[in-house]
């Protein structure tokens, strides 16, 4: 029986973290949404397989390209001196 709620908690995890992926929401207020703490979401993220694509959000390139015009180098001697 121990299997079978461990899978449960497995798959319930799973799917928080594609619901969170698909949300706009960020780490704290999904967290609040869903009822469970940050450390606890972290902790599931972590123990899931890299590979399962559930570790982060990914961008697409149109996003990137999009952002690209807002980004603006820093000046070295932009000190405030």
């Amino acid at each position: 029986m121990a299997r079978t709620k461990s899978a449960e908690v497995w798959a319930l995890w799973r799917d928080r973290l594609r619901r969170y992926l698909s949300s706009d929401l960020r780490v704290a207020a999904f967290c609040d949404w869903e009822g469970v703490s940050q450390a606890a979401f972290y902790v599931w993220r972590k123990k899931l397989p890299a590979d399962s694509g559930l570790r982060s959000r990914t961008c697409n390139q149109s996003t990137i390209k999009e952002n690209q015009s807002t980004i603006h180098p820093i000046d070295g001697n932009a000190s405030g001196r």
